[in-house]
């Protein structure tokens, strides 16, 4: 096979065409990929977020219990003091 210009022209062109074909590809896969891991980004913040209020709820609610064991505490040493007074 002979390496005329015209040849090589045939060559660049096929070479260009793939090239864009490749990019037509490529390009639209990858601005999605971006796209899916933005939205994946988003929907791990809004889950952290959401994590963040269940834990301040239940530390609210081991501090309510707390306070409710005190004073459930306190109502026995009262029980018992009144009884011993009795």
């Amino acid at each position: 096979m002979t390496d005329t210009a015209e040849h090589r022209g045939r060559t660049i062109t096929a070479n260009t065409g793939i090239s864009i074909a490749l990019l037509a590809i490529c390009v639209p896969a990858l601005l999605g990929g971006s796209y899916a891991m933005g939205r994946q980004s988003l929907q791990i913040e809004s889950q952290e977020k959401r994590l963040e209020k269940a834990e301040t709820t239940v530390e609210a609610f081991r501090l309510e219990i707390k306070d409710l064991t005190a004073a459930i505490i306190s109502l026995q040493g009262a029980v018992q003091n009144s009884v011993g007074k009795h």
